[in-house]
């Protein structure tokens, strides 16, 4: 059996992180994210098959043709097509049974082995308090019955988790899918019809997931999954005697801590210069960004190459777009774009 997941799209909620990599590669724990999964599916396939469009060759670059001995296939989707297009995209490379998964969600062990154990078509299932942002699955005795997806009024029942087991008849349902408004093609439309004339199990989670849809949502995760400790640090990375690092706070390769600086509750990527006096929080610093003395980035998401100024405080929710300079002493509450290099 293998497993195909899907890793092609662009992913601007995560923007500026994801506007020089693709999700799937944002670090957590200084690995690619998508590694977290490759690792747990591992025992219970043959093969991996990823699905790429977005910086497609990044992707392929960092995981070659074999992941830890078991075999990885590249399949491109060169439109973003929508969550059923992408599947079919894959329908060459697979011959029986396999599983579907997103690249960006992390699932736990015995979620995986749960759906792949289980008989024919089956998919995860997780309560959680907004079940609509994922959709919803209605379901009698353990078997699908359909999917809602951002239901309208109180409708219960577990969140549609994106973790699935199917048959290759899937693909016949997913060729009769119509397009949505918005011209893509929904996998949970193709599950919908499938489970009116065949059986599909509702596999029940255990642990529940965490699906990285954010900037925030990576810090999330990085929190529920904390390994203990008050940082993660990669190599050659400079500390200043009287900086404060941690808690749960990751820095990234040959990062610089000036004097006086306190970093937690956040992510850095490779290179990150922390100036003097300066104060991070909740916040994800992508790789080479420098950060001027006295500064404060407080819930702020900022891309590869940025210069923060001297001074500047970016409010929660702000966003800096990679290789851009925020001038000393500004305030920023939203999307900076300008002043680039």
């Amino acid at each position: 059996m293998k497993a195909v997941i899907l890793a092609a799209g662009k992913s601007t909620r995560t923007y500026p992180l994801t506007l020089t990599r693709p999700k799937p590669l944002l670090p957590l724990f200084n690995r690619p994210l998508l590694e977290r999964n490759l690792d747990v599916l591992r025992p219970y396939v043959n093969g991996f098959v990823l699905v790429v469009g977005y910086f497609a060759e990044m992707v392929r670059s960092v995981f070659g043709n074999y992941y830890e001995g078991t075999p990885v296939e590249y399949v491109l989707q060169i439109e973003q097509g929508g969550t059923a297009d992408a599947v079919l995209t894959a329908e060459p490379a697979v011959d029986a049974d396999f599983l579907v998964l997103n690249a960006d969600d992390i699932y736990a062990t015995e979620d995986v082995s749960a759906v792949a154990d289980s008989p024919g078509n089956a998919l995860l299932g997780v309560e959680v308090d907004d079940p609509g942002r994922f959709g919803v699955l209605v379901a009698e005795g353990g078997k699908l019955r359909e999917i809602i997806e951002k239901p309208e009024g109180s409708v219960s029942g577990p969140a549609n988790a994106g973790l699935y087991r199917f048959k290759t008849d899937v693909f016949d349902y997913i060729r009769t899918v119509e397009p949505t408004p918005r011209g893509e093609y929904e996998l949970v439309d193709a599950i919908t019809g499938l489970a009116a004339v065949s059986t599909v199990t509702v596999v029940e989670s255990t642990t529940g997931f965490l699906s990285v849809g954010t900037a925030a949502d990576l810090l999330g995760a990085q929190r529920a999954l904390w390994p203990g400790g008050d940082s993660v640090d990669g190599p050659d990375c400079q500390v200043a005697s009287d900086a404060a690092v941690g808690p749960y706070v990751t820095v990234g390769a040959g990062c610089i801590f000036g004097t006086r600086a306190s970093i937690s509750n956040s992510i850095l990527f490779d290179g990150v210069n922390i100036g003097v006096g300066v104060e991070v929080v909740d916040s994800v610093i992508g790789s080479g960004v420098k950060v001027g003395e006295s500064a404060v980035l407080d819930g702020a998401a900022v891309g590869d190459g940025a210069t923060i100024g001297p001074e500047v405080r970016l409010e929660p929710g702000s966003r800096v777009w990679p290789d851009t300079i925020v001038p000393p002493g500004s305030t920023i509450k939203g999307d900076f774009k300008c002043d680039s290099k």
